[in-house]
């Protein structure tokens, strides 16, 4: 219970996490907003028959233990307590009940967060990293931006893949020039890399220009591209605006602040930011680890643009009378970052499985997968199945048939 009473009192003493409060939980409502876009995505993939479990997982039927009506209404929920946290952060009078409605908020998100690996997304995943360090890590505010800037830093990391300077994410969400399109990409690269460095200049002309030349980008982002990244860093990044602001009326008025309680430990910024860049390393560092490092850096990494790849598709579905192809559409994935991946596709067919096996005369699917990348002189099979609706077939053991 101290533990507790430390967080909130670090809440309650300080105006810039309040306020930063009300900002995470805006950014709960865009992560549901993005979600209801998207055809209400957590209550679509929990009503599909094939479930796509996160990597550390062999089998996640556990994680299913809710039912469709009842996650809808969890589903609900956490759209209504996002808002009412919001609410209850305008007042200092109750920062516990605002703290304990962030609890729920963040815990319904989680819920529904780790039904699906397609729900997986980068900035979701700092969104909940921020709203629990914001709830259980202290010295909440260093540990904050510390955590912004590593993600803007290993989003850059990410951004140098040819995949991003070519300019093929623009080309995908506006009709420009090729070549426009590779300054626009190469700029936004060196935005994202320096921008958020100097957001942490006292001086205040260095941290306007970097400010507003770092929400000009996110800003702009939203009406090329989906809102729900773009947005939540716009809200991020208000916490250093925030920050400034709180430090230089406390250097004007000269106030000398005795408090009841300690300051918290100034490791904490440290310890959370290794974690979080030995998480990024693990899966890219030419060692074996053992298996539960490898689950760590699985989860907690950010996940890389995906490559840019070429894919075809056969599928066949096989009666006692004939042959029947499946049509293209029917064989297509939901996520457009993800139209080559084997694994999506293979859970489509064992959709499809379900869906046709008490069709009369039915007896299987046969399907082959080819892909190949920039550098693939020719398409390689990811998986060839001849018999995919085989109860208990797996994407590995197929894998390992090739």
């Amino acid at each position: 219970m101290e533990f507790l009473r430390a967080n909130l009192w670090e809440v309650k003493k300080s105006t810039t996490l309040r306020l930063f409060g009300l900002i995470l939980s805006l950014g709960h409502v865009l992560v549901f907003l993005s979600w209801a876009w998207e055809g209400n995505l957590p209550i679509a993939l929990m009503s599909s028959k094939a479930q796509m479990c996160w990597p550390i997982l062999e089998d996640c039927e556990f994680t299913r233990v809710l039912s469709v009506p009842l996650l809808r209404f969890v589903y609900g929920c956490y759209f209504g307590f996002a808002i009412l946290t919001g609410l209850l952060m305008l007042s200092t009078r109750i920062v516990g009940a605002a703290w304990f409605s962030m609890l729920l908020t963040t815990f319904m998100m989680m819920l529904l967060y780790f039904q699906d690996y397609r729900l997986s997304s980068n900035v979701i995943y700092l969104q909940l990293l921020c709203s629990f360090i914001w709830l259980f890590i202290p010295n909440k505010t260093p540990t904050l931006k510390a955590i912004a800037l590593s993600y803007f830093f290993a989003k850059g990391l990410i951004m140098l893949s040819p995949e991003w300077l070519i300019g093929k994410w623009y080309l995908e969400h506006a009709d420009l020039p090729k070549k426009f399109a590779e300054w626009l990409a190469a700029i936004s690269t060196m935005v994202v890399f320096i921008c958020p460095v100097a957001l942490f200049f006292k001086d205040l002309r260095y941290f306007l220009v970097s400010f507003l030349t770092l929400q000009a980008y996110l800003i702009s982002s939203l009406f090329i591209g989906n809102f729900i990244e773009p947005g939540i860093l716009a809200l991020v990044t208000l916490l250093f605006a925030l920050d400034l602001y709180e430090q230089r009326k406390l250097e004007r008025e000269f106030i000398y602040q005795s408090f009841i309680r300690p300051e918290p430990s100034k490791i904490w910024p440290w310890v959370v930011v290794s974690l979080f860049w030995f998480a990024q390393v693990v899966p890219r560092a030419p060692i074996q680890w053992p298996s539960y490092v490898n689950h760590f850096g699985t989860l907690y990494s950010l996940n890389p643009i995906p490559p840019h790849r070429e894919c075809v598709q056969y599928g066949f579905f096989i009666y006692d009378s004939g042959i029947k192809e499946i049509p293209a559409n029917l064989m297509s994935t939901q996520l457009n970052e993800s139209q080559c991946d084997p694994y999506l596709h293979f859970l489509r067919l064992k959709e499809l499985c379900s869906e046709k096996k008490s069709e009369p005369g039915f007896k299987t699917i046969e399907s082959f997968f080819y892909a190949r990348g920039l550098k693939d002189p020719a398409y390689k099979a990811e998986f060839e199945a001849a018999d995919l609706c085989k109860p208990n077939t797996s994407f590995k053991d197929l894998k390992a048939m090739l």
